[in-house]
């Protein structure tokens, strides 16, 4: 789950905390750029994820403290799709760079003034014992995250909590 989570009675535990970027496609402006601010998005027409979802919650509230509404290039459904309308130069979008390839046709531009971030991690019901597969479940999880395993790629600004 995106945490923080706002349900009493779930307890969460965190597992990483990743990183967002702006993906763009080779050909875009802004291509060349290793860094950008949120305030130079301003004009930028953004690929956004349906209303509803995490990353188009946390893009509109980064360009409302930054003391704009973002310019809606189009509306994506899933992140594929998200991804996939960027990667076509129909706009800009901003993505956890877990989801860049490396050599792919999106360039991740790292997001500075302020950074953004997000943390996912593991939610069960706090008024329920977990079970032996439920708490095993867990621990195998934790231990992938640690290994790292799992990464096609070492995205910058990922971090592994506990």
């Amino acid at each position: 789950v995106i945490l923080p989570v706002r349900q009493d009675v779930l307890e969460t535990q965190a597992l990483v905390r990743e990183e967002l970027v702006v993906a763009v496609s080779r050909a875009h402006p802004l291509a060349r750029r290793r860094t950008v601010s949120v305030t130079e998005l301003r004009d930028v027409p953004l690929v956004l994820p349906r209303v509803g979802y995490d990353l188009r919650s946390a893009t509109e509230a980064a360009c409302r403290a930054a003391g704009f509404t973002p310019t809606l290039a189009v509306e994506g459904g899933e992140m594929d799709g998200v991804l996939r309308l960027a990667a076509a130069g129909i706009g800009a979008a901003i993505v956890p760079s877990l989801v860049i390839e490396r050599n792919g046709p999106l360039h991740a531009i790292r997001i500075a003034k302020p950074s953004l971030t997000r943390t996912i991690g593991l939610a069960h019901r706090r008024d329920r014992r977990l079970s032996r597969a439920a708490q095993e479940l867990i621990e195998t999880v934790r231990a992938l995250v640690r290994d790292r395993s799992w990464l096609k790629t070492s995205p910058p600004g990922l971090t592994v909590l506990r």
